[in-house]
């Protein structure tokens, strides 16, 4: 519809032109004949160009010599984009070390069979307090069975050294961590914008420690 009114106000213009350029022809004396005469030795010139453009590209496409030369142009622009096509697939081969990316599914599919006898007559799961290494390593480790340890964190130095300040200087002190993290590692943002750990850890400091007015965070990788 809007494309029709447009059209329509187009012509209305040009027949208005039309009509002032006639009115100001008579004035100079000139005859209708002599304006009728103009117009269509113009539509002539234009069609006249328009069919002579026409004729060299059909001499063009048609004539042997040309086709050889569109022929070459296309191998060669087929050639170009092979080559540009390999050196991609060459750098994407050589910067990752697999060539299928392991995944659920695969992990799925090829990982070994699990002894289930391990879970056999476990009704419960025993809680330990002040669990030493040696009482662990001679109950518990390798046999695969769940226990709760309660009070394993009271004297861990982390719980004071371990913040928000010092993962930061963690990883980006350290070459290659974040990408590394990127690559190979999955990173949970929850419920906030961030789409890498880098992100998360270029937050403000009064964000990071939770002042109020800013956005809460919670973030896992």
């Amino acid at each position: 519809m809007a494309s029709a009114t447009a059209k329509g106000e187009h012509s209305k213009q040009l027949t208005e032109t039309f009509l002032k350029l006639r009115s100001e022809a008579l004035k100079r004396g000139l005859s209708d004949k002599q304006v009728r005469e103009t117009v269509d030795k113009s539509e002539s010139t234009s069609n006249g160009h328009d069919r002579e453009w026409w004729r060299e590209c059909q001499s063009f496409l048609t004539d042997p010599a040309h086709r050889v030369h569109i022929i070459v142009l296309s191998l060669a622009l087929c050639v170009s984009v092979a080559l540009v096509s390999f050196g991609l697939l060459r750098d994407y081969v050589t910067s990752t070390p697999c060539i299928v990316d392991n995944n659920i599914i695969s992990e799925e599919m090829f990982r070994p069979k699990v002894d289930c006898n391990m879970c056999k007559d476990v009704f419960n799961v025993p809680e330990e307090k002040d669990l030493s290494a040696e009482t662990f390593y001679e109950k518990y480790s390798f046999t695969g069975r769940p226990v709760l340890v309660k009070g394993g964190i009271l004297d861990w130095p982390a719980m004071n050294t371990f913040n928000f300040t010092f993962f930061r200087n963690l990883y980006k002190k350290t070459k290659g961590a974040l990408q590394i993290i990127e690559d190979d590692c999955q990173f949970f943002p929850y419920n906030t914008e961030f789409l890498t750990l880098a992100d998360a850890l270029n937050m403000s400091d009064d964000r990071a420690a939770f002042k109020p007015g800013e956005e809460p965070w919670y973030i896992g990788w």
